[in-house]
């Protein structure tokens, strides 16, 4: 029988696109305010028993994590399977207001459904289920039994779906999970997969170390 194994999702702190409202680079870094919250989250997360911390290779989830770590004393492990979802790079660096950008934003939830539309070069449904899928499957095989994860807030809501419904979680199930459930800077989720080997969700979202 298999341990129980605890994974604490952490959306990064405030980045500078989420301060300026406007579709992010992956080199986007945190704010002032993002700096400090993840303080905060350090010193709430080092009581835990946690053993790694494992991030998204974006700059935000990577500072995010550092500061935890200076912290805690973990170790650090970057992986690009985290990164936020890939939206059209012509939207990327704009204001989320613009109207060329809702112009495509449109199109693409448009087609939200349909595996073979592509606006460019952005995933789609099929392609995050894929990804989110590869990180349940990489991370029920590792060694630690308790693990930091810092991402982003679309990728972990679609990885959290992906825990709950499987192959079940078609286009229309997946943008009503997505959408329904907000994510906050450094807010924390909580994962974990019991003797019965089932994943369950804990804690959505905790956010209180923010006041």
């Amino acid at each position: 029988m298999m341990p129980t194994m605890r994974l604490y999702f952490v959306r990064h702190g405030e980045s500078e696109g989420n301060l300026g409202r406007w579709h992010q680079k992956h080199e986007t870094k945190l704010s002032e305010t993002g700096r400090k919250q993840a303080g905060v989250l350090a010193e709430r997360v080092k009581h835990l028993p946690i053993e790694i911390i494992l991030s998204s290779a974006y700059a935000r989830a990577c500072e995010t994590a550092e500061i935890i770590a200076a912290a805690t004393n973990l170790r650090v492990e970057v992986t690009d399977v985290l990164r936020e979802f890939k939206r059209p790079s012509e939207i990327v660096g704009k204001d989320i207001h613009d109207s060329e950008v809702l112009r495509i934003k449109k199109l693409v939830s448009e087609h939200f459904g349909d595996e073979r539309w592509r606006y460019s070069d952005e995933e789609n449904f099929f392609d995050v289920r894929k990804r989110a899928t590869r990180f349940w499957s990489e991370v029920s095989k590792r060694p630690e039994r308790h693990i930091l994860v810092v991402s982003h807030g679309g990728i972990i809501r679609y990885i959290v779906a992906v825990m709950l419904f499987s192959e079940a979680l078609t286009p229309d199930l997946g943008r009503l999970f997505v959408d329904g459930l907000a994510t906050s800077n450094t807010g924390l989720t909580v994962c974990e997969r019991r003797a019965d080997q089932k994943w369950y969700l804990i804690t959505w979202n905790d956010h209180a170390h923010l006041g």
